[in-house]
Protein backbone atom coordinates (compact mmCIF):
# COMPACT_ATOMS: atom_id res chain seq x y z
CA UNK A 1 0.00 0.00 0.00
CA UNK A 2 2.87 2.18 -0.44
CA UNK A 3 1.61 5.84 -1.98
CA UNK A 4 4.02 8.26 -3.58
CA UNK A 5 6.27 10.21 -1.80
CA UNK A 6 3.72 13.14 -1.77
CA UNK A 7 0.49 10.81 -1.37
CA UNK A 8 -1.29 11.17 2.10
CA UNK A 9 -3.65 9.02 3.55
CA UNK A 10 -6.12 11.48 5.24
CA UNK A 11 -8.41 9.50 6.84
CA UNK A 12 -8.79 5.70 8.14
CA UNK A 13 -12.01 4.38 8.16
CA UNK A 14 -14.37 1.36 9.16
CA UNK A 15 -17.88 1.10 7.88
CA UNK A 16 -19.79 -0.81 10.68
CA UNK A 17 -22.98 -1.12 8.72
CA UNK A 18 -20.78 -3.35 6.17
CA UNK A 19 -20.54 -6.94 6.63
CA UNK A 20 -16.50 -7.27 6.54
CA UNK A 21 -13.91 -7.12 8.11
CA UNK A 22 -11.87 -4.72 6.34
CA UNK A 23 -11.59 -1.09 6.61
CA UNK A 24 -11.27 2.19 4.19
CA UNK A 25 -8.56 4.19 2.92
CA UNK A 26 -8.90 7.24 2.28
CA UNK A 27 -6.26 9.49 0.15
CA UNK A 28 -5.39 12.37 -1.13
CA UNK A 29 -2.44 14.74 -2.39
CA UNK A 30 -1.68 12.92 -5.90
CA UNK A 31 -2.55 13.84 -9.35
CA UNK A 32 -4.97 11.94 -11.62
CA UNK A 33 -1.22 10.16 -13.33
CA UNK A 34 -0.08 9.13 -9.89
CA UNK A 35 -3.79 7.46 -8.75
CA UNK A 36 -3.78 5.74 -11.67
CA UNK A 37 -0.70 4.22 -11.60
CA UNK A 38 -1.42 3.86 -7.42
CA UNK A 39 -4.72 2.03 -8.16
CA UNK A 40 -3.14 -0.29 -11.28
CA UNK A 41 -0.57 -1.57 -8.70
CA UNK A 42 -2.99 -2.39 -5.88
CA UNK A 43 -6.14 -3.84 -8.11
CA UNK A 44 -6.55 -7.39 -8.44
CA UNK A 45 -9.34 -7.02 -10.95
CA UNK A 46 -8.41 -5.58 -14.25
CA UNK A 47 -12.17 -4.81 -14.65
CA UNK A 48 -12.34 -2.24 -12.22
CA UNK A 49 -8.70 -1.17 -13.15
CA UNK A 50 -10.36 -0.04 -16.80
CA UNK A 51 -13.26 1.31 -15.19
CA UNK A 52 -10.92 2.96 -12.87
CA UNK A 53 -8.94 4.13 -15.91
CA UNK A 54 -11.81 5.33 -18.13
CA UNK A 55 -13.16 7.34 -15.89
CA UNK A 56 -10.23 9.40 -14.21
CA UNK A 57 -9.34 10.48 -17.67
CA UNK A 58 -12.69 10.87 -18.60
CA UNK A 59 -13.11 13.36 -15.47
CA UNK A 60 -9.76 14.91 -15.09
CA UNK A 61 -10.22 18.00 -17.08
CA UNK A 62 -13.82 18.81 -15.07
CA UNK A 63 -12.34 18.71 -11.49
CA UNK A 64 -9.57 20.44 -9.54
CA UNK A 65 -8.92 18.20 -6.97
CA UNK A 66 -9.64 13.91 -6.47
CA UNK A 67 -9.32 12.09 -3.65
CA UNK A 68 -10.25 8.28 -3.70
CA UNK A 69 -11.41 6.09 -0.98
CA UNK A 70 -10.89 1.98 -1.19
CA UNK A 71 -12.25 -0.42 0.87
CA UNK A 72 -9.41 -3.04 1.71
CA UNK A 73 -10.01 -6.40 3.22
CA UNK A 74 -8.09 -9.48 2.55
CA UNK A 75 -7.12 -7.28 -0.68
CA UNK A 76 -8.33 -4.51 -2.33
CA UNK A 77 -12.29 -4.41 -2.58
CA UNK A 78 -13.40 -3.49 -6.42
CA UNK A 79 -15.34 -0.30 -5.42
CA UNK A 80 -13.21 2.71 -5.25
CA UNK A 81 -15.06 5.97 -4.16
CA UNK A 82 -13.81 9.38 -6.46
CA UNK A 83 -14.11 12.75 -4.78
CA UNK A 84 -14.21 15.48 -6.94
CA UNK A 85 -13.19 18.93 -6.04
CA UNK A 86 -14.26 22.40 -8.17
CA UNK A 87 -12.93 25.49 -8.35
CA UNK A 88 -14.47 28.69 -8.95
CA UNK A 89 -14.40 30.93 -11.86
CA UNK A 90 -13.29 34.90 -11.39
CA UNK A 91 -16.91 35.60 -11.38
CA UNK A 92 -17.50 33.31 -8.80
CA UNK A 93 -19.52 30.72 -10.47
CA UNK A 94 -17.88 27.16 -10.39
CA UNK A 95 -18.44 26.25 -14.07
CA UNK A 96 -16.56 23.61 -13.55
CA UNK A 97 -18.96 21.83 -11.94
CA UNK A 98 -21.71 22.75 -14.09
CA UNK A 99 -19.95 20.89 -17.14
CA UNK A 100 -19.30 18.01 -14.50
CA UNK A 101 -22.97 17.63 -13.69
CA UNK A 102 -23.54 17.92 -17.40
CA UNK A 103 -21.35 15.00 -18.18
CA UNK A 104 -23.20 12.95 -15.21
CA UNK A 105 -26.34 13.46 -16.21
CA UNK A 106 -25.46 12.67 -19.50
CA UNK A 107 -24.31 9.37 -18.32
CA UNK A 108 -27.58 8.61 -16.94
CA UNK A 109 -25.94 9.69 -13.20
CA UNK A 110 -27.85 12.49 -12.19
CA UNK A 111 -31.03 13.10 -12.72
CA UNK A 112 -32.69 16.48 -14.25
CA UNK A 113 -33.58 17.90 -10.64
CA UNK A 114 -30.93 17.04 -9.01
CA UNK A 115 -28.77 18.66 -12.31
CA UNK A 116 -31.39 21.81 -12.31
CA UNK A 117 -30.58 22.36 -8.01
CA UNK A 118 -26.85 21.58 -8.51
CA UNK A 119 -26.29 24.08 -11.15
CA UNK A 120 -28.05 26.95 -9.57
CA UNK A 121 -26.56 26.08 -6.33
CA UNK A 122 -22.61 26.26 -8.35
CA UNK A 123 -24.11 29.52 -10.55
CA UNK A 124 -24.17 31.12 -6.90
CA UNK A 125 -20.92 29.60 -5.18
CA UNK A 126 -19.65 32.93 -4.10
CA UNK A 127 -20.88 36.12 -2.62
CA UNK A 128 -20.56 39.53 -3.69
CA UNK A 129 -19.46 41.45 -1.10
CA UNK A 130 -21.97 43.41 -1.09
CA UNK A 131 -23.95 40.90 0.41
CA UNK A 132 -22.38 40.26 3.13
CA UNK A 133 -23.60 42.15 6.33
CA UNK A 134 -21.67 45.19 7.17
CA UNK A 135 -23.95 46.70 10.19
CA UNK A 136 -25.06 44.92 13.53
CA UNK A 137 -27.60 46.44 14.55
CA UNK A 138 -28.96 45.95 18.25
CA UNK A 139 -27.66 43.04 20.04
CA UNK A 140 -28.37 40.80 17.20
CA UNK A 141 -25.29 40.27 14.63
CA UNK A 142 -27.15 40.03 11.11
CA UNK A 143 -25.57 36.50 9.31
CA UNK A 144 -25.88 35.42 5.72
CA UNK A 145 -25.92 31.14 5.66
CA UNK A 146 -24.81 29.88 2.38
CA UNK A 147 -25.20 26.64 1.09
CA UNK A 148 -22.74 25.35 -1.19
CA UNK A 149 -21.59 22.22 -3.25
CA UNK A 150 -18.87 20.57 -1.23
CA UNK A 151 -18.06 17.73 -3.43
CA UNK A 152 -19.13 15.34 -5.99
CA UNK A 153 -18.19 11.80 -5.27
CA UNK A 154 -18.74 9.02 -7.60
CA UNK A 155 -18.63 5.42 -7.11
CA UNK A 156 -16.93 2.96 -9.67
CA UNK A 157 -17.15 -0.92 -10.09
CA UNK A 158 -15.72 -2.88 -12.64
CA UNK A 159 -18.94 -2.49 -14.36
CA UNK A 160 -18.29 1.57 -14.65
CA UNK A 161 -19.81 4.30 -12.33
CA UNK A 162 -22.16 2.77 -10.14
CA UNK A 163 -23.80 5.93 -8.45
CA UNK A 164 -22.84 9.77 -7.69
CA UNK A 165 -23.53 11.29 -4.71
CA UNK A 166 -23.78 15.19 -3.55
CA UNK A 167 -22.00 16.58 -0.96
CA UNK A 168 -23.19 19.90 0.50
CA UNK A 169 -22.20 22.53 3.16
CA UNK A 170 -23.27 25.22 4.92
CA UNK A 171 -21.37 28.64 5.69
CA UNK A 172 -22.56 31.15 8.23
CA UNK A 173 -21.29 34.41 7.51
Amino acid sequence: FALPSNGRIFQVGKMLSRNNTGFRLCIDNLNTAQLLTYFNNLSNSPECSKAFSDWMIRISGYVDKLRISIDVDSEVLPKIGVECYFRNDDNGRCSQGIRFVEMLHEFGLCTSGKKMNTTTLFNRQSLAGNELPTTVDGPHLESINRLYIHHIKIAITPSGVAASKFYLACLNY
